[in-house]
């Protein structure tokens, strides 16, 4: 009997080079409330795949070392060929795009070919991307992470059947929290996720991410702030300063998801949002106000109200839904 429920198990295979924090999320959801049998194609070795050990354990893990040319593409079609043409479902994240048009490549009319889309090359970057337009247009169906996201793309693109997706923790992660005291004087406020360091002279790809000045101010105000990141406090010297001139300023250097959602359930406040002081371009700003962070959610599961901040998507979500607050220019 156990065999044939192994057999009737439908497969689901996921591609994703760069196995981010959102599709942990997804993939710990099913395994939990699911009866997918779940393999996974990522780099192992190019950057730290998110993969907790729940995954490692219900999923099967296939390496495969991916690169935007003739040699490693022509390899990738040849694997997706020989080793999952017994796939019922194929979910591909996007960031790069190459791979997902690779799939639909190989897989177009035989098996569903469903696009992720949680980072918006087009709009992000405010040029044309032949490859995010094959992977729409000949996609089965698309999931966004917020509805202007699949306003700007019917503009874009062929219209195609595309639904929202919150990027929201597993059940097991989610915490019941006093409510925050709003009458305290000084609060604990916490940060977790990428940054951007003022230091960095010509990268201001990611400059959106300079939190410095916000932190400066919360910091100024006598609160608590309790930063969260991957980035080696080597590498983020601007804030390595501010954690010596403040004593309530606490850097926590990276941690598990697991510790991370423990640790910052004793806080009072998440922040979310954006500086627009360096964005040069109109798009990229329409981006930024059209994304719903992974952040956000990872504050809300452990019952923490969040702040957000030059973000139109999180900040309507979260004044619609009771569980949040929008800073506003000139506002403390």
């Amino acid at each position: 009997m156990n065999d044939k429920l192994k057999m009737d198990k439908k497969h689901l295979l996921i591609i994703h080079p760069n196995f981010c924090i959102r599709a942990k999320k997804q993939v710990e959801s099913l395994i939990e409330n699911s009866n997918y049998k779940i393999s996974i194609i990522t780099d192992l070795y190019n950057k730290t795949p998110q993969l907790s050990n729940y995954i490692l354990e219900n999923t099967k893990i296939i390496s495969f070392n991916f690169h935007n040319n003739f040699f490693h593409r022509i390899k990738f079609k040849q694997m997706l060929k020989k080793q999952f043409s017994n796939a019922d479902i194929i979910h591909c994240h996007n960031e790069p795009n190459y791979h997902v048009v690779d799939t639909i490549k190989v897989f177009s009319g035989k098996i569903p070919i469903i696009y992720d889309i949680h980072d918006l090359t087009t709009m992000r970057t405010g040029k044309k991307c032949l490859q995010e337009k094959f992977a729409y247009e000949n996609s089965d169906k698309i999931i966004h992470v917020s509805e202007k996201f699949i306003d700007y793309c019917n503009r874009l693109y062929k219209i195609k059947p595309s639904q929202v997706i919150l990027s929201s923790s597993s059940k097991k992660y989610i915490t019941i929290k006093n409510s925050t005291n709003i009458n305290k004087i000084h609060y604990d406020f916490v940060y977790q996720g990428g940054i951007f360091d003022p230091s960095w002279k010509k990268k201001w790809k990611y400059s959106y991410r300079n939190y410095f000045p916000i932190f400066k101010s919360i910091l100024d105000e006598g609160h608590h702030l309790h930063l969260f990141t991957k980035i080696n406090e080597i590498k983020l010297p601007t804030y390595a300063k501010l954690n010596e001139e403040f004593n309530t300023f606490h850097m926590h250097g990276h941690l598990e998801y697991k510790d991370l959602i423990l640790k910052m359930s004793k806080y009072d406040f998440g922040l979310a949002g954006f500086n627009f002081d360096n964005i040069k371009t109109q798009s990229t700003m329409d981006y930024l106000n059209a994304a719903m962070g992974n952040k956000m959610f990872d504050y809300l599961c452990l019952g923490l109200p969040v702040i957000s901040f030059n973000a139109n998507a999180m900040s309507t979500f979260l004044k619609t839904n009771n569980c949040g607050y929008e800073k506003n220019d000139g506002i403390s």
